[in-house]
């Protein structure tokens, strides 16, 4: 592309910003803002764009990736984000926030037979979240490019063969794109345990949990953290007046004691009928995950006040206590912990010397727990360190998108009926199996963030003169600046013909042909970083040659004119697939 043909127009003044990458990138007009969260994109920034694209249908030709074009506006019932809990009643059209059901609806109208499988469908479209900490520029935004995929397979072998196929796509962009990564550990709204690709960085918008030890990162809301039993006798279960105490902070400062000798309850609805009662102790949370991954894949949401009161509790106050109806759901911190303070369903009246077991029967005991700001890890028992961090891409791990609800729970709860009160909330999608009966396919979902990687790769690749862009995904491979000079004609014509022979054996050149300053050019192919800069003009062209310099590393160099092209070639080769 010609500079002067094109739009671009670079800043002359570093544009102040948080971080380093992101300033360049507004610095270079990669991207303007168009809005708090909202960025658009100019022709630099959508040669990146376009790169990380052509790489990505490359990378899964070989599945083969059924690649999708869907609208980004939904009717879709859970088009909500993935990290809320709750489902919306209410069926109206709005932005996508992501793309899985309308891609098990577009599958389950091509799987009928066993035969049909493995299946691998997926998008790269835009999303919209009401994301209310839009910051740090790409790297959290409220409008978004996403590679959404689902692998569908008949068997659980074959879904782990494609969860490891995905996070080997992402690892290799990863590599191309210069990033370093670590494996961890995390979940999504449907309880599904989820392999991602951190990137570490101070401004990481989730503190992972790092075990020094065992090498490995988890994030709180499903890190398994090492829980202490407590020896002593169990007290007489006593009333006490505990006026406007409704969370543990004011609880504990009442009666001067720690969040550690309290249990918590979260009041849910599973479905649309089943209370669901969730106990942790007082210095953890309920982990949604957890929680779903106990449950299964089914609606939840948090229980209105006035279903709280209906089944016997008192919001604010509430606990398992004397509850019927309601499937109890403890965490094992709470049976290891005796003489617990709860709430008395009654308000302003708390339970002293709460013990499960005795006082209240938990349906099940289950890891439902986020860990504690001091928790340990579970199997070598070391502290955790804690390690902001980027999730850049992912994969989850093998599930059945319309198990409605956990076998082995089933027959844990005093319920009958319950399967058919519990949808899944995911579209139906079944096969015959080779009997001829219908089964229900394993799925794999994985996703990368487009803008989020190109952030990440600005934050990673700069230096104090711009950005340093790794060769395969850099707007151009080679910066092409002409020096003209009014009593030399051939240095134009030289430019212009070594701009043809680039062109024509395919490498992608940036040709800076303004009539501006040496000085004025040289600063804009610093900022814009593209791998390699050549430099035409009178004093190179009395060698017959042209001055070639890598942006990131090595000297410049005098190369021939006969061999300009062969060595562009032949320099780092580009590593696109």
């Amino acid at each position: 592309m010609r500079w002067s043909r094109t739009l671009i127009k670079t800043q002359r003044e570093k544009t102040h910003a948080d971080l380093s990458g992101l300033g360049y990138l507004l610095q270079t007009g990669i991207i303007r803002p168009a809005g708090s969260g909202f960025y658009d994109w100019g022709i630099l920034g959508k040669q990146v764009r376009d790169n990380i694209a052509y790489w990505l249908r490359a990378k899964t030709s070989s599945f083969p990736l059924n690649l999708l074009t869907l609208s980004p506006w939904r009717t879709d019932i859970l088009n909500i984000p993935l990290q809320e809990i709750t489902t919306s009643p209410d069926a109206h059209t709005i932005s996508a926030s992501w793309y899985v059901p309308a891609l098990l609806a577009h599958a389950n109208q091509a799987i009928t037979s066993y035969k049909h499988l493995p299946l691998h469908v997926g998008t790269l479209g835009p999303v919209y979240r009401e994301e209310a900490r839009a910051r740090a520029g790409l790297l959290r935004t409220r409008a978004f490019t996403v590679s959404e995929n689902l692998s569908l397979t008949g068997t659980i072998r074959d879904a782990r063969k494609a969860q490891r196929a995905w996070l080997d796509v992402w690892a290799d962009l990863l590599q191309q794109a210069e990033i370093p990564v670590v494996r961890g550990l995390r979940g999504d709204a449907l309880g599904n345990t989820t392999e991602a690709l951190l990137w570490q960085h101070p401004s990481g918008d989730t503190t992972y949990l790092h075990c020094p030890t065992c090498d490995t990162w988890f994030h709180p809301n499903v890190a398994p953290f090492a829980r202490d039993t407590i020896h002593a006798p169990l007290h007489p279960l006593e009333r006490i007046l505990t006026p406007g105490c409704t969370t543990i902070e004011s609880l504990c400062s009442l009666l001067n004691i720690t969040p550690e000798e309290t249990a918590k309850s979260m009041f849910l609805v599973a479905g649309e009928e089943l209370p669901v009662i969730a106990v942790v102790r007082g210095d953890t949370d309920v982990s949604p995950t957890k929680l779903r991954r106990v449950l299964g894949a089914i609606t939840l949401r948090p229980a209105t006040e006035e279903e709280i009161r209906a089944w016997g509790a008192e919001p604010g106050y509430g606990s398992p206590v004397g509850i019927k109806g309601a499937l109890i759901i403890a965490d094992p911190a709470v049976i290891l912990t005796p003489n617990l303070v709860a709430g008395a369903n009654r308000a302003d009246f708390h339970l002293r010397n709460v013990n499960a077991g005795r006082d209240f029967i938990p349906h099940v005991v289950a890891d439902i727990a986020s860990a504690p700001h001091h928790a340990r890890c579970a199997s070598c028992n070391t502290p955790y360190e804690h390690r902001p961090a980027w999730v850049l891409a992912s994969a989850s791990q093998p599930y059945h998108p319309q198990v409605a609800i956990l076998p082995g729970l089933l027959r844990a709860i005093p319920f009958t009926g319950l399967e058919k009160k519990l949808p899944s909330p995911l579209p139906t999608i079944s096969y015959l199996n080779q009997e001829g009966r219908p089964e229900t396919p394993w799925m794999v979902r994985a996703v990368l963030g487009v803008e989020r990687l190109i952030g990440a790769i600005a934050e990673t690749h700069h230096d104090d003169a711009g950005l340093t862009w790794p060769s395969p995904l850099a707007p151009c491979r080679v910066h092409l600046v002409v020096l003209p000079s009014r009593k030399d004609p051939r240095v134009a014509e030289t430019a212009n013909r070594i701009y043809e022979q680039l062109q024509a054996a395919g490498v992608p050149v940036l040709y800076d042909d303004r009539d501006e300053r040496a000085g004025v050019k040289f600063n804009d192919a610093d900022l814009i970083g593209c791998p390699l800069r050549i430099t035409v003009s009178a004093r190179t062209l009395k060698q017959n040659a042209v001055e070639l310099k890598p942006r990131r590393e090595g000297d410049a160099q005098l190369v021939p004119l006969a061999d300009v092209v062969q060595v562009v070639l032949s320099w780092k080769r580009d590593a696109r697939p």
